[in-house]
């Protein structure tokens, strides 16, 4: 299950910058409770990647309100994750080579960190009528050691901001809805994140239970300058500090899609 750990609410095709920061997968056991609004609960799990990967080593909390009343919708929360390189996106980063950073998640000596580093979630969302509002913030306590992930030479304190509004309307009979969203990301360059990203979203749909869209996307990377490590895989089998994506370049994505749903 995906622990609830971030909300990651979002209108576009692609993702927000936030779900490859924070986004955790686990099998986990969890305990919650909701009343008039307010609902709040516990995890915990065993995490991959840790000093001391035995036993249940890994928790978090979450807990937020909802609101709604004559077409006004209020959601406020707040989460806390013990280590975050458990995060999907901290386990691989898609950086493909053996000797340099794929994520903590490459081999079982990668998983061994040099301290836990802890992320808290802050989101909001607001809506009225057709028109909607989100903006999302995690963030980690501290840095990670240096050889564990690193930007410029220093442990990377990665973090990711995603802000989005939308507004609802009709094209003829065909429910639309359009989308604009920036996000931000802070020492994120070893995980593959740009640091600036900028999306416009069409969604309608013309056909009964399916929704089509068309997407632009623009991502501006790091600066040239910037470079990454982590950890790694030497061609002896032994771990060792690896180099990570350099910055640099931008990038245009175009994407169109068809789903069906059912």
């Amino acid at each position: 299950m995906y622990v609830p750990f971030g909300r990651y609410a979002t209108s576009s095709v692609t993702l927000p910058l936030t779900v490859a920061l924070g986004q955790t997968n686990a099998r986990a056991a969890l305990l919650g409770v909701s009343y008039d609004g307010f609902y709040g609960s516990a995890y915990g799990f065993r995490g991959d990647s840790d000093v001391d990967s035995t036993g249940i080593n890994q928790w978090g909390l979450n807990a937020g309100y909802r609101y709604s009343c004559e077409g006004l919708s209020l959601g406020l929360g707040a989460g806390y994750i013990a280590n975050i390189a458990d995060a999907t996106g901290m386990q691989l980063t898609g950086y493909a080579r053996q000797d340099e950073f794929g994520g903590f998640g490459v081999r079982p000596g990668t998983e061994v960190l040099e301290h836990r580093v802890p992320a808290y979630d802050i989101h909001a969302e607001l809506g009225y009528a057709s028109f909607g509002f989100n903006v999302e913030y995690i963030a980690t306590t501290r840095h990670f050691a240096e050889a564990d992930m690193s930007l410029n030479g220093f442990g990377a304190k990665p973090s990711a901001l995603h802000v989005e509004g939308n507004y609802k309307f009709d094209i003829c009979a065909f429910p639309s809805a359009f989308a604009l969203a920036y996000g931000h990301t802070e020492d994120a360059l070893a995980l593959n994140l740009p640091k600036n990203s900028f999306v416009a979203t069409f969604n309608t749909s013309l056909w009964k239970n399916t929704i089509q869209s068309i997407e632009y996307r623009y991502d501006m990377n790091y600066h040239s300058d910037d470079v990454s490590g982590g950890l790694a895989v030497a061609g002896d089998g032994s771990i060792v500090a690896g180099a990570g994506p350099v910055g640099g370049g931008h990038r245009n994505l175009v994407l169109a899609q068809i789903g069906v749903y059912f």
